[in-house]
């Protein structure tokens, strides 16, 4: 008898199979490429013990359980961070916006990485010896010896200018003294001598 009782409720169990396969069929479709903003994804809804409802005589192609937003462990609804409720679409979608960021990624990635290795070469121009740096220190060094010859040359540039502008009065001295003597000869000329 417990034979005959346990293969009727299995019987009556399978029954509704072949419909809830293909409720789960176009569930799984849903999920997988049309949710979208206006037709978002649900989960399945589940009283404070866990369990499911089931919906008795559910129309034809309509939801065989109790369907709704996704919520929290408590049986709040998911917010977002706006505050604004949880609204899940496609995989699809996911899966293209999970390709698009990762060119974005990948693109941002590689400018990253060419920006790096401009700074590496740039900073290898100031290393070395043929490097920024040590063309500072070899401009210093002739700095430095630019000036120590500017300080030896100093003192002899200022006799020299003393002993140019004592040159320079002899000079005009000479050409007073040439003056006089030409007048002093066109005078000795006039007298006949």
């Amino acid at each position: 008898m417990r034979f005959r009782e346990s293969r009727a409720r299995l019987d009556k169990e399978e029954a509704g199979r072949p419909g809830e396969r293909e409720w789960f069929t176009k569930q799984l479709a849903f999920l997988s490429s049309f949710a979208t903003d206006a037709n978002p994804a649900r989960q399945i809804e589940r009283d404070k013990d866990g369990n499911i409802t089931l919906i008795k005589d559910p129309p034809a192609g309509g939801d065989l359980i109790k369907m709704g937003l996704p919520q929290d462990k408590d049986g709040n609804p998911l917010k977002t961070r706006d505050g604004q409720p949880l609204v899940l679409r496609s995989l699809e979608f996911y899966n293209k916006e999970y390709n698009s960021l990762m060119t974005q990624e990948t693109a941002a990635m590689s400018r990253r990485n060419q920006a790096a290795l401009n700074d590496m070469k740039a900073t290898n121009r100031l290393k070395g010896e043929d490097g920024l740096h040590a063309e500072l220190r070899r401009e210093k060094v002739k700095q430095e010896l630019v000036k120590d010859e500017h300080d030896e040359v100093r003192p002899l540039w200022l006799n020299t200018a003393v002993e140019l502008k004592n040159l320079e009065e002899l000079r005009r001295r000479l050409e007073e003294r040439l003056d006089e003597l030409f007048k002093l000869k066109s005078k000795g000329d006039k007298l006949g001598k």
